[in-house]
C-alpha cells in the first residue's frame, strides 16, 4: 500500500514536490509500519496482518479506482501540444493527491492506535531507537553533506525521475531544472529537526497511552495534522517550494517535445492500467435479516 501511494505521487508530480512532500509526511505512517522498527510478539503480530487485510481489502477497493482516474485526468491535461498544464492546475492535482491521504490517515488511524496500546515500555523505547537511527542516516545523506553538493545531488535525483516519464531531456530542459533546484529554499535542517519534534511529540502521547482515555483522538489529531508542529518559517519555506515546483512544472509541460509528450502518457496511462489491474471487486452486500 505504501508503495503503490509513493508510485502514484511520482506519476502525479514527476519532481521533487511530490516526493518531497511524502519525505516530509511519511512521520503519521510510522505507528502503522511499526513492525519496520520493532519486534513484535505474536500476538501483535497476528492482530496487525488480521488489521492489514482488512485495509487493503478496503484500500484496492474504494482508493485504486481514484488514484486510476486522477492519473487520466493528468494524461488528459498533458495531451494537447502547445497547451501547458498551468501552475494552479498542477495544485489542484497535488490537493487531490493530499485528499487521499487525509482518507488514508483517517482509515487506518484507530487500527494503528489499537496496535500502539498493547505495546510494551521496551517495544517504546526500541521503536525511537530505530527511528533515531534512521534519522542519522537521512541527516547523513540529505542535511551534512556541503551545500553545492545537496543542490547537484537533488537536480540529478530529479532529472533522472523525471526522464523516467518523458525520456531524455533537452539542453533546455536541463537547464530549466538547474534553476529549479538552485532556486529553491534550502529545508534540509528545518526538515529534520522537524521530524525529531514530531517523534518527540510521538514519544511522549506514547508513554500516556495506558492512562489517557482520550489517546485514539489525540492519536488520530497528531497524525492527520503534522503541518500543526511545523515552525512558521519552515511551512513557508515549504510552502514557497511547493509554488516554484508548480511553475517549473509548468513550464516543463509547456517545453515537452512531440516524442516526450507521447512518452509521457504512454507511462501515465500504463500506470492507470495497473491501478486498474490492482483494484479489487466491490464487496458484496450484506444479507438483509429476515423480519
Amino acid at each position: 500500500m505504501r508503495t503503490l501511494i509513493l508510485i502514484l505521487c511520482l506519476a502525479v508530480l514527476m519532481t521533487a514536490c511530490g516526493t518531497r512532500w511524502v519525505y516530509t509526511n511519511l512521520d503519521w505512517l510510522i505507528p502503522w509500519y511499526v513492525d519496520d522498527y520493532v519486534a513484535l510478539d505474536a500476538h501483535q503480530d497476528s492482530e496487525l496482518a488480521v488489521r492489514l487485510k482488512n485495509q487493503l481489502d478496503w484500500h484496492c477497493r474504494t482508493q485504486m479506482p481514484r488514484y486510476a482516474d486522477l492519473l487520466r485526468q493528468l494524461r488528459d491535461a498533458l495531451s494537447i501540444p502547445g497547451q501547458p498544464v498551468r501552475a494552479d492546475q498542477w495544485r489542484v492535482y497535488f490537493e487531490q493527491l493530499r485528499q487521499y491521504w487525509i482518507d488514508l490517515i483517517r482509515q487506518i488511524g484507530p487500527d494503528a492506535a489499537a496496535i500502539l496500546t498493547t505495546a510494551t515500555d521496551e517495544q517504546v523505547d526500541e521503536l525511537f531507537a530505530n527511528l533515531e537511527e534512521t534519522n542519522l542516516e537521512m541527516q547523513d545523506k540529505y542535511v551534512d553533506p556541503a551545500l553545492e553538493d545537496r543542490r547537484r545531488n537533488r537536480r540529478q535525483r530529479i532529472a533522472k525521475r523525471i526522464e523516467y516519464w518523458t525520456g531524455p531531456l533537452t539542453k533546455a530542459q536541463q537547464s530549466m531544472l538547474t534553476e529549479w533546484s538552485y532556486g529553491l529554499e534550502e529545508i534540509a535542517e528545518d526538515w529534520i529537526a522537524h521530524r525529531r519534534y514530531y517523534q518527540r511529540e510521538l514519544r511522549r502521547l506514547l508513554e500516556r497511552r495506558s492512562q489517557a482515555g482520550d489517546f485514539e483522538a489525540q492519536f488520530l489529531d497528531l497524525l492527520a495534522h503534522p503541518e500543526a508542529l511545523r515552525e512558521p518559517g519552515y511551512q513557508a519555506k515549504i510552502d514557497a517550494n511547493l509554488e516554484r515546483t508548480f511553475r517549473m512544472l509548468e513550464r516543463l509541460s509547456m517545453s515537452l517535445t512531440l516524442v516526450q509528450r507521447r512518452h509521457t502518457l504512454h507511462r501515465l496511462e500504463q500506470l492507470a492500467v495497473e491501478m486498474d489491474r490492482l483494484a479489487c471487486e466491490p464487496a458484496p452486500p450484506k444479507a438483509q435479516s429476515a423480519m
